[in-house]
């Protein structure tokens, strides 16, 4: 039996279009993002230049975290300061941190070394900045 032909606008046709939503991935000075690295050659949580530029470039942060939300500035008065180790990005090579988070906001590492967010708004807090990171998908507002 031979194979019928169809055409290109054909098969497009009857096709099913896929709808996939748009991820970006890096993107450096242009887009806010925290990853948080979990990997034999360290833990760690990173900031994107940009989202590091607008918390203000501080020496130290602070972290909270909620169930939904994760919450890093300079002055939350809530947690230890967590020294940053680059002056144009911020790096938090902290394992607790990284472990404590893995934890409280239950990351799964299990085939993967970094997750990333980058639904984040920055706020002002009493007159500093402070991200406001979504992790969670349940709707809160």
């Amino acid at each position: 039996m031979a194979k019928k032909k169809i055409s290109i606008a054909e098969a497009i046709k009857n096709a099913e279009g896929i709808v996939a939503g748009e991820r970006k991935r890096g993107g450096g000075n242009q887009i806010r993002s925290v990853s948080i690295v979990n990997c034999n050659n360290g833990k760690r949580v990173t900031l994107s230049a940009k989202l590091f530029a607008e918390l203000g470039s501080p020496e130290t942060v602070q972290v909270a975290v909620d169930g939904k939300k994760l919450y890093i500035g300079e002055f939350l008065d809530k947690a230890d300061d967590f020294k940053v180790s680059n002056k144009t990005r911020g790096y938090i090579y902290n394992a607790s941190l990284v472990e404590t988070l893995t934890e409280k906001m239950n990351i799964d590492f299990s085939n993967r070394t970094s997750v990333s967010f980058s639904d984040i708004k920055v706020t002002n807090l009493e007159g500093y900045p402070c991200a406001v990171i979504k992790y969670s998908s349940q709707d809160d507002e």
